[in-house]
């Protein structure tokens, strides 16, 4: 690595650093959690303690809880425990395997729906802070908007 290459890897990590201390004090907004809910699917957990479409119907009532509930467990880096808990179900990889024999079964464990929005607001503000300071390879097409295969250019 040459020692410009050196000075862009440290430039990157310092600005990292410091918007990282910054991004704990981003919160989010009633607006960003009311988004998230209204487009969850109707999909529920076993260990949820109401309904999704009750959350739904009520989420602008929920919201402004939700949200202190969110920037508290955010703001130190801290994920609620009751969010931690799975409804743990087993199910049969193939519809051809013997259902008696328990090594036909694979776990499947379901998260609280406010477990799930609660992640996928964290891993939007992660993906926007690694977009807005470049911090991803140009090459890396996974997981990321308007980067699949199929627009990589071999040249």
């Amino acid at each position: 690595m040459n020692q410009y290459a050196k000075y862009l890897l440290w430039v990157k990590c310092y600005f990292f650093q410091k918007l990282s201390s910054e991004q704990t004090d981003k919160q989010r907004d009633i607006t960003d959690v009311t988004t998230a809910i209204r487009q969850l699917s109707d999909k529920q957990c076993a260990s949820d303690p109401f309904p999704t479409r009750l959350l739904k119907d009520n989420v602008d009532l929920l919201a402004p809880f939700i949200t202190t509930l969110f920037n508290k467990s955010v703001a130190p880096g801290m994920f609620p425990a009751v969010f931690k808990s799975a409804y743990i179900t087993p199910r049969l990889k193939k519809a051809s395997l013997d259902p008696a024999d328990t090594k036909s079964y694979r776990p499947t464990s379901n998260l609280p729906v406010l477990s799930k929005t609660l992640e996928g607001l964290v891993a939007h503000q992660l993906v926007e802070h690694l977009n807005l300071w470049r911090l991803l390879p140009d090459l890396q097409s996974a997981y990321r908007a308007h980067h699949s295969t199929e627009t990589i250019s071999p040249y």
